[in-house]
């Protein structure tokens, strides 16, 4: 997934450089600010963009996930899903900055 999203011109990585980043785009009053969602506030389904098997159908048809991987993907999201004691947070990244003059 890390290559498929490097190809896509994605990083996983920026959220640890995104201060400097503002900083050497000469913002001042930089920040970042953590955040956390559970499914404690959100139901289970809410996350299956970013933990479901249909985030992975764009893998499968590049061929980098096969469709044994995809199912087996999609058998253990349903088994998640219907744990009830299944447990999800995500952690996310806000970055602020004010711009330069």
């Amino acid at each position: 997934m890390a290559r498929a999203q490097t190809s896509a011109g994605g990083d996983r990585t920026v959220g640890r450089r995104l201060t400097r980043l503002l900083r050497g785009a000469g913002c001042e009053e930089v920040a970042l600010r953590p955040f956390a969602t559970t499914n404690d506030d959100h139901p289970v389904e809410a996350f299956a963009p970013h933990l479901g098997p249909g985030r992975l159908q764009p893998l499968v048809a590049a061929g980098v996930v096969s469709l044994g991987e995809f199912a087996l993907a999609t058998d253990r999201w349903n088994r998640f899903r219907a744990d009830p004691d299944a447990y999800v947070m995500l952690l996310g990244f806000t970055a602020t900055g004010t711009a330069p003059h």
